[in-house]
């Protein structure tokens, strides 16, 4: 068996990163050989048209909805996980997995790796075992929150890795300019956004929705203590999502405090997803940093219309040159937030108008589209 291209992930978990990897990597291998291999050894929430592997004998085709469950999740673990972040390299902790990696790669004749966000630390001994091969870092998000907060611990081994990649691919064209200071050749390829639903939204619904995992920082779903005071008694915030015991026990708090204005429930994929898109009136996007945050536009997909805070990654889904396709906030603006829910939900011609607005937008991230930039990078 050979392959031209492998995409490594840490695993396929629920997340909007992993549901896009899925995406690609299966609509690129209808053109050339392509697979993705996990590194941890746990069923995927995404089955993707290209092959998973955990190691060159092991082709996984079982689907798991149950999440995975992490150390770093155990409240009493994370001191001693924050230490051993200092003092030992991601690379280490997962040598025998990078060797079944570096195995993987020999044996299938890979041309092209492409190590998304913390895997970028396997380039450097990639390089040293294959020097030939060509190794792309696919990063999804800004710079400031992969190495300050989301991977602060493998910020020096990050660097490292990025030293030895030919190419980084970014999701705007300002994360581009940033990862030049790292990778000098770094494009910019944005994410697709799914084709314009045959099932549209029902306009008529009382229902806020978050599609999100359930990450109370990265998510800024703390924010929802006080945006559910400008929610109309009639209205509800609907988020759908799952995540780590910690985070789900602190957004069961939240939950239960707000006065029956929040539903919660379990992520779910397919069909029930479709449902909750189309059973919803209003999107709203809450997050501290995103990358290019693939729900947003499959809200858009929907014909939802969209508020959400200003952040580099949904700046560039909402806003071009010349027409605004969606409400942004100043990033932390809580009130301004929760003004503008107030003027969504109490105006149906705006809703329609920024409805018709986010069903013209997704057309310019069309995944056939996408795949033509990532084809002409992989030849």
């Amino acid at each position: 068996m050979s392959f031209n291209t492998v995409f490594v992930v840490t695993e396929m978990r629920l997340g909007g990163r992993e549901r896009v990897v899925s995406n690609i990597a299966g609509a690129l291998n209808e053109h050339t050989e392509v697979a993705i291999f996990s590194v941890w050894k746990r069923l995927p929430f995404f089955i993707s048209k290209a092959p998973l592997y955990f190691d060159k004998n092991s082709f996984v085709q079982t689907k798991s909805h149950s999440v995975s469950q992490k150390l770093e999740n155990k409240k009493w673990m994370k001191p001693i996980i924050s230490i051993v972040k200092q003092l030992v390299p991601y690379t280490t902790l997962q040598r025998k997995r990078l060797d079944d990696l570096v195995d993987f790669l020999q044996q299938n004749n890979v041309k092209n790796v492409v190590l998304t966000d913390l895997t970028s630390t396997f380039a450097y001994q990639i390089r040293k075992c294959l020097p030939d091969i060509n190794i792309i870092s696919w990063i999804h998000m800004q710079p400031d929150a992969f190495f300050d907060i989301q991977y602060k611990g493998y910020k020096k081994e990050l660097k490292r890795g990025l030293s030895s990649v030919n190419s980084l691919v970014a999701l705007t064209p300002n994360q581009e300019t940033e990862y030049k200071k790292y990778v000098s050749k770094t494009l910019f390829i944005p994410n697709p956004m799914p084709a314009v639903s045959k099932h549209l939204a029902d306009m008529s619904k009382k229902t806020i929705l978050i599609i999100a995992r359930i990450d109370i920082q990265h998510k800024g779903l703390d924010y929802l203590k006080d945006l559910v005071n400008y929610v109309p008694n009639e209205w509800k915030i609907k988020v759908v999502g799952s995540g780590s015991p910690e985070d789900e026990k602190i957004f069961g708090d939240i939950v239960d405090s707000s006065d029956n204005k929040i539903i919660w429930e379990s992520a779910v994929d397919g069909d029930k997803l479709e449902k909750v898109y189309q059973e919803a009136s209003i999107f709203i996007m809450p997050s501290r940093f995103e990358g290019f945050p693939l729900t947003l536009g499959e809200a858009m997909s929907y014909g939802l219309p969209i508020i959400a805070f200003d952040l580099d990654g949904t700046r560039i889904i909402l806003k071009d040159e010349n027409n605004d396709y969606g409400i942004l906030i100043p990033q932390g603006s809580v009130q301004k937030f929760g003004e503008e829910i107030i003027r969504l939900v109490s105006d149906e011609s705006l809703r329609k108008k920024l409805s018709s607005k986010s069903m013209n937008r997704v057309a310019t991230f069309s995944e056939k589209e996408i795949t033509k930039e990532w084809l002409k990078l992989l030849r």
